[in-house]
């Protein structure tokens, strides 16, 4: 089937539809390939049937539903049953308007309650709650390191948290916010300014990586000269200390008179060329000369060695030598009497009565009486000591005083008399008794226990409130016992006793308690276990009237900007209204009474979120109409707008413009003040004719100078669509007309008039008309007349 544009009628200038072979043409007004009865707004090209449905308002697709289901560009919406703006993921629909009672932000965790929604701040470490739907709460210590979320960086990890200890490993395991600062195992780097490799130590830095410029050492004395480091050489003649030893080559750090190049170690005064040699542990060469000790022949304090011949470890005093160190043979000591023998030295026993030979090496045998007892030494236990013998008494003194091989046994003169101790208190049974020098173990001396079975019963013990008589005094739970409590009236049977009301006693008296905190004996709901309300007294007898933590106290937000609605942020627990505060919680900006939740959302530059929805301008749904823009499409991208397709809108959307005079937004060349070319059918600069030529004879064809139509159409008595006229006062002149012979007119606008052919140039031609080459016809251009009869004489 063939279509006809409304342009196509426009550029034909007809005044009604076109036929073809008898019937007109359907009409497809706006070029989308549907005819203007089929289609639904035939001056739409985006509008007809099949087109995709889109939420704007309009019925795209022609199925007589605007912003269907169909839609390509439908919304998820979601039910926001508690009004904050946000709402549950459960049961959210689609469409292109949100139904009443959604929303455009899912996510909310409990939306019966508006303190509970994505972005909400979590209250304090105390607050089991979830507020902001993040799936955990601010008290929580997931890695139990002691340190809940709200105050972990990193609650995933139990060696991260505030006063951790912080190491070289990429992370911030103190929560300072910085990593790897001041880490616990962080190296030491110096300033090696002269890059020689050894840096000052008084240039140090703790980093857990090796700064530039910064070395291990920080052994160097001069770091502006790589010539100064350990190591470095030395010369005599040279007073530098190239090799930081403290000295130079040529120095005398210890001022014994040589220079350290003359020495071999200057920094001791006692070591030069001239010093002693002297035995030392560590085998110094004090006198420079490469020898020391044992192998310096000049060694002054050597000591003396004694020749131990017999291996005793006792030497011979009469063959000795000197070394600093013991020589192989040789011994300290020089107290043998016989060295040639083992079974004599100062350790050794005398043999026998028998026996004269002193092998002790005392001066004296086993014969001599040393302590004049009357008991020779063989026969004495103790040849030093005249108490000591065979005929002595036994005292409990440590000696066998009468030599019978046993020390202090249970018959000593002196032996003491001991008491079973078996509950172990100190204190044993008077009927269970030995006598020993020394005290056996179990046993004591004091014999006065009245219970040996209990340690906690013996004389002068604590006396307790526990049924015994734990002092052995024949008394049980007197009333200076241990543990005696004070007892308190207790009038309101609520478990807390009147302070001021007591008596003592071990075991609890009826109508007594033992705590003495109750602030109102009289009142039962009055004691430091009662819940505090909000009611003018002193519920929980702390000292405070309706503090803060009343159970029926309210949570009141900070109002700032006196707007009526308060901060979440910004909260305090109280039983009654603090000034400036509100039960209210919902403002979004407390600093600004131009954002309230019971504003209108505007327009504006700055996209201020006026309502407090947590969208602004364009994309809050609810913005005031009245503050929006009317934006037109500019398909074309010629700054010029389409006035049928529009978008209402805060900011200028992508692809619209303000200006909404395009006569055609499908053509970048059409619109207003765009050059016209002439006679193409085409309106470029949007006043509703096309350009054309003068036509001043209305003969259709025109002059240079190009005119306004008065149409699309350059047709006669609107301008000519061509500029061919030689004549425009002649409607009888112009190309193609018919040319009249011989009237010196160029009818035909082709620079000649017409003649009769005069073959022979006698100026009379014959019926054929031409061309002349002028506008006379004259002898060799034409003849004016057509009576020759013979044309070729």
């Amino acid at each position: 089937m063939r279509l006809v544009s409304w342009l196509s009628l426009m550029a034909l200038g007809c005044g009604g539809p076109p036929v073809e072979d008898g019937k007109p043409l359907p009409i497809d007004v706006d070029g989308d390939g549907v005819i203007a009865g089929e289609d639904c707004n035939d001056s739409n090209a985006a509008i007809k049937p099949g087109a995709p449905e889109l939420c704007d308002g309009q019925d795209n697709n022609c199925d007589g539903d605007v912003d269907g289901a169909d839609a390509t560009d439908l919304h998820t919406w979601y039910p926001d049953s508690d009004g904050d703006y946000y709402g549950t993921d459960a049961d959210a629909v689609q469409g292109c308007v949100a139904p009443s009672g959604y929303v455009a932000i899912g996510g909310d965790c409990n939306d019966d309650n508006p303190r509970y929604r994505p972005g909400a701040p979590e209250a304090d470490c105390t607050d089991p709650n979830d507020y902001n739907c993040d799936g955990s709460v601010a008290y929580a210590d997931a890695d139990t390191d002691g340190f809940p979320a709200c105050e972990d960086c990193n609650d995933a990890s139990a060696a991260i948290h505030d006063g951790a200890a912080e190491r070289c490993d990429g992370i911030d395991q103190d929560c300072d916010g910085v990593i790897d600062d001041e880490a616990v195992d962080a190296a030491t780097w110096y300033l090696d300014a002269d890059g020689d490799s050894y840096g000052l130590a008084t240039a140090a830095l703790e980093a857990c990586d090796q700064p530039a410029g910064y070395v291990v050492s920080g052994d160097d004395c001069n770091d502006t000269d790589a010539a100064f480091h350990p190591g470095a050489t030395e010369t005599c003649a040279d007073p530098q200390d190239y090799n930081c030893d403290g000295s130079s080559g040529g120095a005398d750090a210890d001022g014994d008179g040589f220079k350290a190049c003359e020495e071999c170690n200057d920094s001791n005064a006692a070591i030069n060329p001239d010093a002693e040699e002297r035995c030392d542990s560590a085998d110094v060469d004090e006198n420079c000369n490469g020898l020391a000790d044992d192998a310096d022949s000049g060694v002054t304090d050597k000591a003396t060695w004694y020749e131990d011949h017999d291996g005793d470890l006792y030497g011979d005093p009469s063959s000795s030598r000197q070394a600093c160190s013991q020589p192989s043979g040789y011994v300290a000591d020089n107290t043998d009497c016989n060295d040639l023998d083992t079974a004599y030295n100062p350790a050794a026993p005398e043999i026998d009565c028998t026996d004269p030979n002193d092998y002790n090496c005392d001066g004296s045998s086993a014969r001599d009486d040393a302590d004049n007892d009357g008991f020779a030494a063989c026969e004495d236990c103790n040849d030093a000591d005249a108490d000591v013998n065979t005929d002595a008494i036994e005292y409990c003194n440590g000696a066998d005083d009468n030599c019978d091989g046993t020390i202090d046994e249970a018959s000593a003169d002196d032996a003491p008399t001991w008491y079973l101790d078996a509950d172990a208190d100190g204190y044993g049974a008077a009927n269970l008794d030995t006598v020993a020098c020394d005290q056996p173990t179990g046993y004591v001396s004091d014999a006065t226990d009245c219970n040996d079975g209990a340690t906690a019963i013996y004389p002068n013990a604590l006396e307790s409130c526990d049924g015994l008589d734990n002092n052995c005094d024949g008394q049980v739970d007197e009333p200076t016992a241990a543990g005696v409590a004070f007892w308190y009236t207790d009038s309101d049977g609520d478990g807390y006793g009147d302070p001021s009301a007591s008596t003592q006693a071990c075991d609890q008296p009826v109508g007594y308690v033992a705590d003495d905190t109750d602030c109102d004996d009289d009142r039962e709901d009055s004691n430091p276990g009662a819940t505090e309300y909000c009611n003018y007294e002193d519920d929980d007898c702390d000292g405070t009237v309706d503090e803060d933590a009343a159970v029926d106290a309210l949570d009141w937000y900070q109002d700032r900007d006196n707007d009526r609605y308060g901060n979440a942020s910004v909260r305090l627990h109280q039983c009654y209204q603090p000034t400036g505060y509100l039960a209210d919680y919902t403002d979004c900006d407390d600093t600004d009474a131009g954002r309230a939740p019971n504003l209108t959302e505007v327009c504006d530059s700055a996209n201020k979120d006026e309502d407090c929805d947590a969208t602004s301008d364009d994309n809050d749904s609810s913005a005031l109409a009245s503050t929006k823009f009317t934006w037109y499409q500019d398909s074309d991208r010629d700054t010029y707008g389409n006035l049928s397709v529009t978008l209402s809108r805060c900011d200028l959307p992508a692809g619209y413009v303000s200006n909404s005079t395009d006569c055609d937004d499908t053509d970048s060349g059409d619109y207003p003040g765009a050059a016209e070319t002439v006679n193409n059918g085409d309106d470029e600069d949007c006043d509703n004719v096309d350009s054309c030529y003068t036509d001043a004879d209305n003969d259709n064809y025109g002059t240079s100078v190009v005119v306004d139509g008065s149409s699309l159409s350059c047709t006669t008595g609107t301008g000519a669509p061509v500029a061919t006229d030689c004549d425009d006062s002649d409607s009888g002149d112009y190309p193609s007309a018919a040319e009249t012979v011989n009237n010196g007119d160029d009818e035909d606008c082709d620079g000649v008039d017409s003649c009769y052919t005069d073959a022979d140039n006698d100026n009379y031609g014959t019926s054929v008309v031409v061309d002349g080459s002028t506008l006379n016809c004259t002898t060799g251009t034409g003849a004016p007349v057509a009576t020759d009869c013979d044309d070729s004489d």
